[in-house]
């Protein structure tokens, strides 16, 4: 009989056994009623300007939003690489959440100053940390196993995006090979989270290869996501339409009918496409 023995730190133990906040109702839209579940590694990916960044930061205006103003009380890290959102968009952000979620909610009055405290108190739960080199990148990403010991209330890691220094890198001599670079970067992330039961979330442009390839499990399994939603242009023929209502109607619904895309989101749980547009309180639904 064959017996085998895995030895394990204190510090291992530790966050086997320890339970984070869940992200559970994070986006039922999405991710299901259940979801997301610890471990889960979601890429989200598309092309420029089709809201990649904003999918990620309404996922942690959600999360760091207190219960009481339509969020989950849960701390998130965000490894800042791209730099395309900032601080006034993730007010923004907050804000139509707080928003949305009083109109839905009976007896419940959002004034001035109790929105400017549910803000500082949700921004208290957010870690940034912004890279500006690979180096930056690879170093705040191994620092995260320790980060995420010291910090139990952490259940969610962004990374904007992990593909964010491919071509600088490849000037300077390194990895040539996309679906590579990517692998290389995303296994180093699960191997410094996957001891601590968070969801991971990252961004990449649609031309570098899916890291889920074809196929997704729901165990940790580094250099692989597990769940993929893939955001894209809706390509529309708006030729041919009546101009009786005059130039700036036309224009305005070219407009419309421009910033209409597509979500396709993929897991093991199977595939479901939804219909969104972008506006300054981020993407709403079809």
């Amino acid at each position: 009989m064959d017996f085998q023995v895995r030895a394990e730190s204190g510090k291992q133990l530790l966050a086997r056994l320890s339970t984070r906040p869940s992200l559970k109702g994070l986006d039922e839209r999405l991710l299901g009623v259940d979801g997301p579940l610890p471990h889960d590694v979601i890429e989200i990916t598309g092309d420029v300007s089709v809201g990649k960044s904003v999918l990620a930061l309404q996922w942690v205006t959600r999360a760091i939003l207190s219960p009481p103003r339509g969020g989950l009380g849960v701390e998130v890290l965000l490894i800042d690489a791209d730099h395309h959102q900032s601080l006034f968009t993730l007010v923004q952000l907050l804000q139509a959440r707080m928003k949305a979620f009083t109109a839905q909610t009976s007896g419940l009055r959002l004034t001035s100053s109790l929105v400017e405290t549910s803000i500082k108190d949700a921004l208290k739960r957010l870690t940034i940390i912004n890279v500006y080199d690979s180096t930056n990148l690879y170093t705040a990403i191994l620092a995260l196993d320790k980060m995420l010991l010291s910090k139990p209330q952490i259940s969610m890691v962004v990374v904007d995006s992990l593909t964010a220094f491919y071509w600088s890198d490849r000037l300077a001599g390194g990895l040539q090979h996309m679906d590579s670079y990517l692998r290389r970067l995303l296994s180093a992330l699960q191997k410094s989270t996957k001891e601590h039961k968070v969801m991971v979330v990252f961004t990449r442009p649609s031309y570098f290869q899916s890291a889920a390839r074809s196929r997704f499990k729901m165990k940790e399994d580094n250099g692989e996501s597990t769940r993929l939603v893939s955001l894209n242009r809706l390509e529309k023929d708006i030729s041919g339409g009546s101009s009786k209502d005059g130039d700036n109607q036309s224009a305005t619904n070219k407009d419309m009918i421009e910033n209409i895309f597509s979500a396709t989101i993929r897991s093991a749980y199977g595939q479901k496409i939804l219909k969104y547009h972008i506006t300054k309180e981020g993407m709403q639904w079809l």
